[in-house]
């Protein structure tokens, strides 16, 4: 009887409406069992990673990394690339630059991360010259793409949990199907449209500098027109005072990867187009020790 009694009061919680639950005192149970798919009732969907955009943008990244490095290889007199969907084509002016240019462009192409587990020596681009035309290709091989795509599908599940999933109370479902989907499966949820809609809009990456001030001076030390104030990823993770203007943009980002430190430590390398290197390199040259933030959908992660 003891232990049937007990069993009732845990369940308890689960015949009481939000505002009863709330005003029970501190020491009473208070968690409601947390129904499946099959007993609640929701709704999922099934999402396609939209790969050819992101190929295109690499691509875009690409032929401004191609004028930089030709640029400073020597100001090689070149046309203007032309960007397909996995490749950049440039074709140099002087038939005297040909050997130059590939010394310059054979910086370009970047070791993949396979090549570190496999011991195989590979990069992610192929280069051909079409020696009648003095026309460089550089084109995104097969094993580059099934990595970027890894990697997109990767970060998109843990994006798409945090949207659909903030406060991590629902224990959402969020797969990797076959090579390029995500199933997605909320208890609770009315319709695939209200799960659509909380993940439609694209995720905001930036880098911020953040301002160095005291927790205590945080809000009354803002200045509205230059600095923002944002929330940590942690629930009860502290409040972070940074930059509005951010330091980079999401865009400016060529690549990311995850890595290792010299001393075996998990890192993440990631790799900026010309421009966002400049800044950033100039900035941290000056600020050593100093922090930033990495934003994802107004909150910190890091």
């Amino acid at each position: 009887l003891l232990t049937v009694l007990f069993g009732f009061v845990l369940a308890l919680p689960n015949l009481l409406t939000d505002d009863t639950r709330a005003s029970m005192p501190s020491w009473a149970p208070s968690e409601q069992l947390r129904l499946g798919l099959d007993l609640q009732g929701g709704a999922h969907v099934l999402v396609s990673a939209e790969m050819d955009a992101v190929f295109q943008k690499r691509m875009d990244n690409l032929a401004n990394d191609v004028r930089r490095v030709l640029r400073e290889g020597g100001n090689i007199k070149r046309g203007t690339p032309v960007v397909k969907q996995d490749s950049v084509t440039i074709r140099i002016k002087n038939a005297e630059d040909i050997d130059r240019a590939r010394v310059a462009l054979n910086q370009l192409p970047q070791p993949l991360q396979s090549g570190a587990i496999t011991g195989i020596n590979s990069t992610d681009l192929d280069i051909t010259l079409d020696e009648a035309k003095q026309a460089f290709r550089l084109q995104m091989n097969e094993p580059a793409k099934a990595e970027l795509t890894d990697r997109t599908i990767i970060q998109s599940l843990e994006v798409v949990r945090r949207r659909i999933d903030p406060e991590g109370i629902k224990e959402p479902t969020v797969a990797r199907q076959g090579r390029d989907r995500i199933l997605i499966q909320v208890p609770g949820a009315d319709s695939a449209k209200e799960i659509l809609d909380v993940i439609d809009e694209a995720a905001v990456l930036n880098f911020h500098v953040v301002t160095p001030s005291g927790q205590s001076d945080l809000i009354k030390g803002i200045k509205k027109s230059t600095q923002s104030i944002y929330p940590d990823v942690q629930e009860g993770g502290p409040l972070w005072l940074v930059d509005k203007v951010p330091l980079v943009r999401g865009e400016q980002v060529v690549d990311a990867n995850p890595s290792f430190d010299q001393n075996g430590e998990p890192v993440v390398s990631f790799r900026f187009n010309a421009a966002a290197g400049r800044d950033f390199g100039r900035w941290s040259q000056g600020n050593v020790g100093q922090l930033f933030a990495i934003v994802v959908d107004d909150k910190v992660i890091s």
